[in-house]
């Protein structure tokens, strides 16, 4: 049978408490969780694209500018901008026709 939990401590063994140090632990608490919560639709959306490029037998896809690829060696995937690098002269590198 167990034994039954002490339920009161001398106040030589009672933990030593910081009331400034309680309440900063508390309030990161309370923005964990917040930052917790505000990112749960954005792991939504990432499952779901995940979920749709496998369906499609998809490594990467390219579409307005934006660039869906599935990282190796990782179960992710990430969406980055493609950008148009500039050469010396500072135009796109295209000729003009």
């Amino acid at each position: 049978m167990a034994r039954a939990k002490q339920q009161f401590l001398s106040e030589e063994m009672k933990p030593k408490t910081i009331k400034e140090l309680d309440e900063a632990a508390d309030d990161y608490v309370v923005k964990r969780d917040e930052r917790m919560e505000r990112q749960k639709p954005e792991k939504d959306a990432k499952a779901l694209l995940m979920a749709l490029m496998l369906k499609h037998n998809l490594q990467q896809y390219v579409f307005d500018g934006k660039m869906v690829f599935i990282e190796a060696g990782e179960p992710t995937v990430k969406v980055k901008d493609l950008k148009v690098e500039k050469d010396d002269d500072g135009d796109d590198g295209k000729e003009d026709d």
